[in-house]
C-alpha cells in the first residue's frame, strides 16, 4: 500500500519510509529519505532513522515523518467484533 501525504515544507520524500511484517514483527525502513523519520518507541529514547537503516517497532510506537506527518502502529483489536450468525427457523 502505497500513502501519498501533503509536504508543504518538502520534509517528506517521495519514497521515505517503508512499513513491513516479517513473520510478526513489524519492521519501518527508511528508503533512504533526505531528512529520515523520527521514531518513538515506548521505553526507549527517540532517535532518528535514516540512511537505509531499518528497526523492528512495537505497537504504541509513533513515527513522525515531517511536515506535521504521524504514523501511529496500534496493536492488535483486542475485542474483535463477533461473527454474525444467522437467523434459525
Amino acid at each position: 500500500l502505497l500513502v501519498t501525504l501533503d509536504s508543504p515544507q518538502r520534509e517528506v520524500s517521495s519514497t521515505h519510509l517503508e512499513l513491513s511484517m516479517v513473520g510478526a514483527t513489524i519492521v519501518a525502513s527508511d528508503t533512504r529519505s533526505t531528512n529520515g523519520s523520527i521514531l518513538r518507541i515506548p521505553g526507549a529514547e527517540p532517535r532518528t532513522l535514516i540512511g537505509g537503516e531499518s528497526v523492528v517497532v512495537t505497537p504504541g510506537t509513533v513515527i513522525e515523518l515531517g511536515d506535521g506527518n504521524l504514523i501511529e502502529l496500534l496493536g492488535p483489536d483486542p475485542d474483535p467484533a463477533p461473527e454474525s450468525v444467522g437467523a434459525r427457523s
